[in-house]
């Protein structure tokens, strides 16, 4: 049923209730329901659900009319809408990064019926996505990004090998990454993945040096893998 909107403006701070928060969803797919059914529209079908609505954009072209775009899905809907596409044969056109391109044709009538009634295009994953390792242990996050070119340090910078490193990092955690998760990893030859990790520093108990010499305190130390240094 068509709902009647009153304007209401909203504060910053002030919160938003169940009842206004269900209107607009409602009037959401109130719109998205005329503007598949009106004169001209056409509906566009991406095949792959993992297509990235975020980044994506589906556009329709042809000779002597300006480039239309369509309006991005309502969630649950997975369906592209172009409102209004004027008479004449269309091609549309699904892209985003890290996606090869995918084409399809739609012809609109004089009076508004277009054919096929719903474009389906299967644009197909080219690039790879960054996966998120954040505080997996080295070899399981190693494992998840696969392929991917990376460069990996540890806390202080020093560069570890995919594979073969000391086994002190197995149980070390990935604290920071990049690109980010999520993010399309470049396809150049010149970016670094960087999974830093952090290496546990041992301890030791320092032991009583008092009243020692010099040479026997520093003897008494090195037993147990420390060094001393004198300052000039």
């Amino acid at each position: 049923m068509p709902l009647d909107f009153q304007k209401k403006n909203v504060n910053a701070g002030e919160p938003v209730t169940a009842e206004a928060w269900n209107a607009l969803v409602d009037g959401l797919f109130e719109a998205q329901a005329v503007l598949k059914t009106a004169g001209g529209a056409v509906r566009v079908q991406i095949s792959s659900p993992s297509f990235p609505v975020a980044v994506a954009r589906v556009v329709a072209y042809r000779t002597g009319a300006a480039p239309a775009q369509a309006i991005a899905p309502i969630s649950p809907s997975t369906e592209w809408t172009f409102p209004n596409l004027d008479p004449g044969t269309w091609t549309v056109r699904a892209e985003a990064p890290g996606w090869s391109a995918a084409e399809g044709t739609v012809s609109v009538s004089n009076t508004g019926v277009a054919t096929p009634a719903v474009v389906s295009l299967g644009p197909t994953l080219t690039g790879t996505y960054m996966p998120d390792v954040l505080g997996k242990k080295l070899p399981a996050a190693l494992t998840d990004l696969g392929a991917i070119q990376l460069r990996i340090v540890d806390s202080l910078g020093k560069d570890l090998p995919a594979q073969g490193f000391d086994a002190s990092y197995n149980n070390q955690p990935v604290i920071v990454q990049r690109p980010a998760a999520g993010e399309l990893v470049p396809v150049s030859g010149t970016f670094i993945v960087v999974a830093a990790v952090i290496k546990e520093t041992p301890l030791v108990l320092v032991p009583d040096l008092s009243g020692m010499t010099f040479e026997t305190a520093r003897t008494a130390l090195e037993k147990i893998g420390l060094h001393i240094t004198v300052a000039p």
